[in-house]
């Protein structure tokens, strides 16, 4: 099964101010830590139920060689059948 990631807005704002305090601190610095980020996303999409379980449904992973976590929800959505999904239109529609 294929999973994809996404960043809700303030998670890609708290990137980009990370990645340039690292920036401030050591030339280069930025990159690397957004490798990193990116590669723990990578490993997360692999195993989404890695990490440690933080609250409900809440996941953390440490970012390697950062003082960093990153906060993870796993969804999964399954359509099994034209029944599900009409299940679930009718809970969008709110019928």
């Amino acid at each position: 099964m294929t999973y994809l990631s996404e960043f809700k807005a303030e998670a890609r704002k708290d990137i980009i101010d990370a990645a340039g305090w690292y920036r401030d601190r050591q030339e280069g610095l930025d990159n690397k830590f957004l490798s990193a980020i990116e590669e723990t996303v990578n490993k997360i999409l692999a195993n989404p139920h890695a990490g440690t379980n933080f609250y409900k449904t809440f996941r953390e992973t440490s970012i390697k060689n950062f003082l960093t976590l990153l906060f993870t929800k796993f969804f999964l959505i399954l359509l099994s059948s034209t029944r599900s999904r009409a299940k679930i239109r009718k809970r969008k529609s709110g019928d």
